[in-house]
């Protein structure tokens, strides 16, 4: 049996739908664009996520209770007080005053830190911590803090929680329709090409359809018995007919032969 001569350059590659120098090599990179973009649209999803539970985690369960000065120091008795009061509620785990060292610790990114700043009359900040699943009545205990300490401020962050959780959400939810605008331009984009790769398939199809054989096919267009074979092959596995007659039904159905 003699070798099968090599086929010309011209019909290599036409048993792809999409031969590769007509385009199928850039559909490759358009959709490793799309993916990666996803990737990255998801990654922001879960990095949104998880900053939002940690800054969440980091308010929630805590109050602040500052003791504003009256003159050029907080009173040391209203701190006392202050702290004898939250330590006294229930629901509360733990109540520390700050050192100055602390408070100073806390401005220095912004005022810096000299003599100058040192002398200022920060207010005495109280840090509470809350039992996991405590809810303390937050305004009966700030009354019960005017009441012993008449400079002290409670602040349960639920103005800066709120703000933030929709922040978060806004984030989350931009990167998901990111994510399904990427989905719906891929799947667009695969779309087109297919089409486009069954209609330069159309005259093949075409005369299959009119009942031609493959040998009648090849002869019709010039080519070989084995490119129509591979073309056919080709098409039903792309687009994963089970049948012939599927591959026919989509063609009149999106208009690319005519019944």
């Amino acid at each position: 049996m003699s070798a099968q001569a090599p086929l010309p350059a011209a019909e290599r590659g036409k048993g792809r739908v999409l031969p590769r120098e007509q385009g199928a090599a850039s559909l490759d990179l358009v959709i490793a664009v799309m993916a990666f973009l996803a990737s990255l649209a998801l990654g922001g999803v879960l990095i949104a996520n998880r900053m939002a539970e940690t800054w969440q985690a980091g308010l929630a369960g805590r109050l602040t209770v500052q003791v504003l000065p009256a003159g050029e120091a907080p009173p040391g008795a209203e701190v006392d007080s202050a702290l004898a009061a939250l330590r006294a509620t229930p629901g509360v785990l733990r109540a520390s005053a700050l050192s100055d060292t602390d408070n100073l610790a806390l401005v220095e990114p912004w005022l810096g830190r000299d003599a100058v700043i040192a002398a200022l009359p920060f207010p005495r900040l109280i840090d509470v911590q809350l039992a996991p699943g405590a809810t303390p009545d937050i305004a009966a205990l700030r009354q019960r803090l005017k009441n012993v300490a008449p400079h002290a401020v409670l602040d349960d962050h639920t103005r800066w929680i709120g703000p933030l959780r929709n922040t978060a959400r806004s984030v989350v939810l931009s990167a998901l329709a990111v994510l399904l605008l990427i989905a719906i331009a891929t799947a667009a984009t695969v779309a087109f090409a297919t089409r486009a790769g069954l209609a330069a398939h159309r005259e093949i199809v075409q005369l299959l359809a009119e009942g031609a054989s493959n040998k009648e096919v090849a002869d019709s267009l010039g080519i070989s018995v084995k490119t129509v074979e591979t073309h056919r092959a080709a098409i039903m596995k792309k687009l994963k007919f089970k049948s012939f007659s599927d591959l026919v039904r989509y063609a009149i159905r999106n208009h690319i032969i005519s019944a």
